[in-house]
């Protein structure tokens, strides 16, 4: 394994519904003993601009996320503030609700596994996702998945029911879809260019991968590769709400792409304007706007991955 020198680990206190809190006394006595001969100090993130301040201004070259995907998230948008040269590595601890960038680098969802498999962890460079409103130029990133439309609607209903009741996982995200689909079914126009091939259309689904699932598991994407310079794309075509319950449970399972309504395509980048606002999400979080960039940042991050991680596969060893 790499040797690390300085790692600060980054602990989000309320992630998991407190489960980032409760994990806490265990990392602090299990990960000197992972990484002996590291000086490790812990910070508990407050907010999500105070973990990407973190992440853009830590000296350190690890840090070890504990939380969900959504503090990876915020901490990430801090760490790409930084030259290529100047970035620390990155390890993830999950003990979020959905936890798909775990699934994606074969991660436990287990923290306290997750921290001992750490001991035998390798880098692997990964892409990042960046995304520019081009109405602002303003500039973010992501990890696994952006979405539009009813895919958004999903996210940010679970986020909602999440706070309102706690759960967490599949049966959170199955809930918010159906609530999504029977209230949210609305079709939107799109204009895009797919690495400059245009293509209008009016769309229910469109999510641009860089993982391969979204909503704890879903295989929008299931070839999808975080290491191949490229995006996995999904769209799918107005449909009835007894279609979409149909393609929502195929989609579930990542057998929906021979579907007649849904197309899949592979880019680096895409561009996509929208007559008016619709539900957008990016990594789980809301993002607002109707003219977008999309592109793909190769080999942008390191991040720490289980020696037997499924993104080995087509990925680099640092």
């Amino acid at each position: 394994m790499q040797t690390f020198s300085r790692i600060i680990a980054l602990v989000n206190p309320v992630a998991g519904s407190g489960l980032g809190a409760a994990v806490l006394p265990h990392a602090r006595e299990q990960l000197p003993k992972v990484f002996p001969d590291a000086d490790i100090t812990f910070i508990e993130t407050q907010n999500a601009t105070h973990a990407g301040e973190l992440g853009a201004t830590l000296d350190a070259d690890l840090l070890v996320v504990i939380g969900g995907d959504g503090t990876l998230h915020d901490v990430v948008q801090g760490i790409m503030r930084r030259p290529l040269e100047q970035r620390p590595a990155v390890a993830l601890v999950a003990v979020g609700s959905g936890n798909d960038y775990a699934r994606t680098i074969g991660a436990s969802s287990n923290p306290q596994e997750a921290i001992s498999s750490l001991a035998s962890s390798v880098p692997l460079v990964v892409d990042i996702g960046r995304i520019t409103e081009t109405n602002n130029n303003e500039v973010t990133y992501y990890l696994e998945t952006l979405s539009f439309g009813v895919d958004a609607a999903v996210a940010i209903k679970t986020m909602e029911l999440r706070k309102a009741t706690g759960a967490t996982g599949t049966r959170l995200y199955a809930r918010a879809a159906i609530s999504a689909i029977f209230n949210d079914l609305t079709p939107f126009h799109v204009t895009c260019r797919i690495d400059g091939e245009p293509l209008e259309d009016v769309l229910l689904i469109c999510a641009i991968q860089n993982g391969p699932t979204y909503g704890s598991g879903f295989k929008v994407a299931p070839r999808a590769s975080i290491t191949d310079g490229l995006f996995n794309i999904c769209v799918g075509q107005r449909m009835s709400t007894l279609h979409a319950m149909y393609y929502l449970l195929r989609i579930k399972a990542g057998t929906h792409e021979s579907l007649k309504r849904i197309t899949t395509y592979t880019a680096s980048r895409f561009d996509i304007s929208l007559e008016k606002q619709v539900p957008i999400q990016f990594d789980g979080e809301e993002l607002l706007g109707t003219s977008f960039c999309v592109e793909v940042m190769p080999g942008a991050l390191t991040v720490l991955v289980p020696f037997a991680s499924p993104a080995l596969g087509t990925g680099n060893n640092a």
